[in-house]
């Protein structure tokens, strides 16, 4: 009896070893440890946060239009203001190479702040966001992030009833969320103007006020909402603290470019990595009405895998909106590993285009290997329908699917 009360008690408290040691190395823990330095328990922590129009697409996930800045105090929010970006672009007075897509369509000599949101890499872009605001006089933040016009849709679909901004004696819901934003920000805008600023910070002031008069049950509902645009990339996060800034990457929150890399233990694979990644360059709101659909074809052919890969996008924009439609003049890039291709697409509404790109890639063995692909979707792209139709001498398949996040997948 009493060596099988000793047994029960060793298994017992190796089972809590083994659960606190999980804990300990988990994700969670990792967060929780970490959010009294992001939330400003122990000194204030100032935050920017770049508000991104995905119906302009860009390598980040849309046009930085806005950014807001404000501090973290023990857990609480302070100081909060917005801007216009010109409101620094302005500031900026060096000469800057812009990459070669960015002169071609703008034609401006010079890199702009507003357009500084080029590799779909987040925290690449994020370095080089912060140095334009540097440039701009603009002192760095502890915590940067970029935040979707589709991640405030879905965030606004948590309250049970429509936004009233009585300055404007405006009624905003979901549905019409974006008209009126757009509206208010472009009606006689031009550099400089206030309009834009001002209705964005009531807008989010009254959001705020709105979210902290939540009930708990919402409030796990906003929480459970917020992970999820972190999944789809609607949330991107970067802080130059590198212990933060690995949890961040931990939780898949970053927006970073993944390494190319099959999973551990598993011989005779071959990694591969893609992203295609849009950048409206028409200076119009045209994703609106965009959509687009792959088809990837991969054969084996000995050391050899060929890809031929085709996009075709549709422009249904039906011609009638004159304010947030029109033509899609978009820069289009393949990233496989650490190559890249580009082409441009040039799509008036009602129209289709079809563009190819042909790759290969090296088996990693000789005699047989398995290809571990990963696709990442681009931020601001809301679902992306792909075809896979793959062969070598023993297998021939084809896979459908829609990704709304990164996906894994063995093929061959």
């Amino acid at each position: 009896m009493v060596y099988s009360n000793h047994r029960r008690l060793i298994v017992g408290l190796s089972a809590g070893i083994l659960i606190i040691f999980v804990f300990l190395n988990s994700l969670f823990f990792k967060l929780l440890v970490n959010s009294p330095q992001v939330f400003g328990l122990y000194q204030p922590k100032k935050v920017l946060v770049l508000l991104q129009n995905n119906r302009e697409l860009r390598p980040t996930g849309g046009f930085m239009g806005s950014y807001t800045t404000f501090t973290f105090d023990k857990f609480k929010i302070k100081d909060f203001r917005t801007y216009d970006i010109y409101d620094a672009d302005g500031h900026v007075s060096n000469y800057i190479t812009p990459p070669e897509a960015i002169q071609t369509a703008f034609q401006l000599g010079s890199w702009r702040l507003r357009d500084a949101n080029w590799s779909p890499d987040f925290p690449q872009s994020a370095k080089t966001i912060l140095w334009f605001f540097e440039q701009a006089g603009i002192e760095n933040p502890d915590i940067f992030a970029a935040v979707n016009l589709s991640a405030v849709e879905k965030v606004f679909k948590i309250l049970s009833h429509d936004l009233y901004l009585s300055d404007y004696n405006l009624n905003v819901s979901v549905e019409t969320l974006w008209d009126i934003t757009q509206q208010r920000s472009q009606a006689d805008f031009f550099p400089g103007s206030k309009q834009k600023k001002e209705f964005i910070y009531d807008l989010s002031k009254e959001l705020i006020n709105e979210f902290g008069k939540l009930s708990v049950f919402q409030k796990i509902k906003l929480l459970n909402t917020l992970t999820g645009l972190f999944k789809i990339k609607d949330i991107q996060i970067y802080s130059a603290n590198s212990r933060i800034q690995k949890t961040f990457t931990d939780l898949e929150w970053d927006g970073s470019l993944k390494k190319p890399l099959c999973p551990s233990l598993i011989p005779f694979c071959t990694p591969e990595r893609i992203e295609i990644v849009e950048a409206n360059l028409g200076s119009n709101k045209s994703n609106c009405c965009v959509t687009r659909k792959v088809k990837l074809e991969v054969e084996e052919n000995g050391q050899t895998i060929n890809h031929k890969l085709k996009i075709t996008f549709s422009n249904q924009d039906n011609d009638q909106n004159k304010k947030w439609g029109g033509r899609y003049l978009a820069n289009v890039r393949l990233f496989v590993n650490d190559e890249e291709m580009k082409k441009w697409v040039n799509i008036l509404p009602g129209s289709e285009q079809t563009i190819d790109f042909d790759y290969q890639l090296n088996a990693g063995n000789s005699f047989f290997s398995t290809l571990f692909l990963t696709i990442q979707k681009q931020s601001g792209v809301d679902k992306l329908p792909i075809d896979i139709f793959f062969k070598n001498g023993l297998v021939n398949g084809q896979r459908h699917f829609e990704i709304t996040s990164d996906k894994n997948l063995w093929l061959l």
